[in-house]
């Protein structure tokens, strides 16, 4: 099972890369939809489930239609 404390830190380090990206002027792909844990996050509430690992791929998907 996951450790519930590893959310805090996994929310440190995404804002951490967002703020870098931000930074350097690189292109950020904002995964903050994936928060519907009762639909895409495994029992732990840290990893993908499916549906999660779904919209993830939507996410990227979704960034390279609308950069390229």
């Amino acid at each position: 099972m996951d450790n519930p404390d590893l959310n805090t830190k996994a929310t440190e380090v995404n804002d951490r890369l967002k703020n870098m990206c931000n930074d350097r002027n690189f292109p950020y792909i904002d995964h903050s939809s994936i928060i519907d844990v009762e639909n895409h996050l495994g029992e732990g509430n840290l990893h993908l489930n499916r549906y999660g690992t779904i919209a993830l791929a939507n996410n990227f998907s979704n960034f390279l239609v609308d950069h390229f």
